[in-house]
């Protein structure tokens, strides 16, 4: 009996990793049609499949040439790489990766956390403000496509400060921000909550209209709390 059960489990994973095989092989394909017919028609959009990559990953040649070899067969034609480790707001970029993946033809994004905790405190301290403005800035020179801003928000709890104040202080960055991109003629994204989508006056200061008019893309985060839908 357990000779059999120990076959049915074998069975069980190879039917399983298969269909994902399938799955994967599918939509690929599905993308690239899309592609093939995008380019046919003569439009200019992409489809882009992506991967988020930490930063002592993202500096690792060899790792990324391995990601990219085994990624390139499921479509992946974008990297978001971290531009710096947890905590810190020294950049940590190895300028030979992103040579490579533009070698390689693949779309790259620089990731910058902006306020790991969401805003706490008003005004934001200058050294604070000098400091992210230096490192936006450096990781727009690295070579990039696209700077992506993320945690650009007030922290996710009550604060006695008003929301037009919250609107005013985010707008103020992200214009700075955006000048910064157009000198060098990159793009500029920010990550927002998954549930700013569907609300209105949200406290952590991230409103999809502000956001659109400054930056050329907008990723919804969806997990946990941030995804469930607030009226």
């Amino acid at each position: 009996m357990k000779n059999i059960i120990k076959k049915l489990n074998v069975l069980l994973r190879i039917t399983v990793v298969s269909l994902l095989i399938f799955i994967m092989q599918s939509q690929t394909t599905t993308v690239q049609a899309a592609q093939n017919n995008k380019t046919e028609s003569g439009a200019s959009k992409v489809y882009m499949r992506g991967l988020y990559i930490p930063n002592h990953h993202s500096r690792n040649l060899k790792f990324i040439k391995a990601l990219v070899a085994n990624g390139k067969t499921s479509g992946i034609n974008m990297l978001v790489l971290d531009v710096h480790s947890y905590g810190s707001t020294v950049l940590k970029v190895n300028k030979s990766v992103i040579d490579y993946l533009k070698s390689e033809n693949i779309y790259v994004t620089g990731r910058v956390v902006c306020f790991q905790d969401g805003i706490t405190k008003l005004p934001i301290p200058a050294a604070q403000m000098k400091t992210l403005n230096a490192l936006v800035t450096s990781a727009a020179d690295s070579g990039f496509d696209e700077i992506q801003l993320d945690y650009i928000r007030f922290a996710d709890e009550k604060r006695p400060y008003k929301l037009k104040t919250r609107y005013e202080v985010i707008e103020e960055m992200l214009k700075n921000f955006r000048s910064i991109t157009n000198e060098r003629k990159i793009k500029l994204s920010a990550d927002v909550f998954g549930r700013i989508v569907y609300n209105r006056d949200d406290l952590i200061g991230q409103k999809l209209e502000l956001f659109a008019a400054y930056t050329d893309v907008i990723y919804p985060m969806l997990s946990g709390r941030n995804s469930e839908r607030w009226s």
